[in-house]
């Protein structure tokens, strides 16, 4: 089995590489952003209840979750507040993609979609890594059309 690291900003095209790679061969994605997503919404999560005592109420809606948009605003000014963030996204999410790892069978090549593949380590145990790269103006179509926002 392969591991091939995909890593690049939001609205680069990591998410459509990983896809063709996927239909194309015996291939599993392991997606950062899906697994932190899905750890943030986890109240029993060690992972959501670090970030809690991270942003304290300022990110925390009345139902308990975590207010997505107001943390990237934030962590977009603080760079404190981003470094942090990094650090237990480095710790849990980057642990739970290393058990999914380990995990996989039945494919030939496991691909890590990662922005911060090489910051969070994790280029180390691949045997490709695949920077996707895209025209900023590009980038902003994308994410404004996948996030269903304007570009302001």
């Amino acid at each position: 089995m392969k591991i091939v690291g995909i890593t690049g900003p939001s609205g680069a095209g990591k998410t459509t590489l990983c896809g063709i790679i996927e239909k194309n061969y015996n291939a599993r994605i392991i997606d950062a952003d899906k697994i932190a997503k899905r750890l943030s919404n986890d109240k029993e999560s060690e992972y959501y209840k670090k970030m809690v005592e991270l942003f304290e109420d300022i990110a925390i809606m009345e139902d308990g979750s975590l207010d997505r948009k107001r943390i990237a605003s934030i962590i977009y000014f603080d760079d404190d507040k981003r470094n942090k963030l990094n650090k237990l996204t480095f710790k849990y999410v980057v642990e739970e993609m290393k058990k999914e790892i380990l995990e996989t069978r039945y494919a030939d090549i496991v691909i890590i979609d990662a922005p911060l593949l090489i910051e969070s380590k994790l280029n180390q145990i691949c045997d490709i890594v695949i920077s996707a790269i895209a025209d900023e103006e590009i980038k902003v179509k994308r994410i404004c059309k996948r996030d269903n926002i304007d570009e302001n």
